[in-house]
C-alpha cells in the first residue's frame, strides 16, 4: 500500500498551496 507516501505528497502541496496564498 502507498496510502502513506500518497497523503505525504497531498500534505505537501496542500502546504505549498498555503505559502502561495500567503497564509
Amino acid at each position: 500500500m502507498r496510502v502513506i507516501g500518497y497523503l505525504a505528497v497531498l500534505f505537501m502541496l496542500f502546504l505549498y498551496w498555503l505559502a502561495i496564498n500567503g497564509y
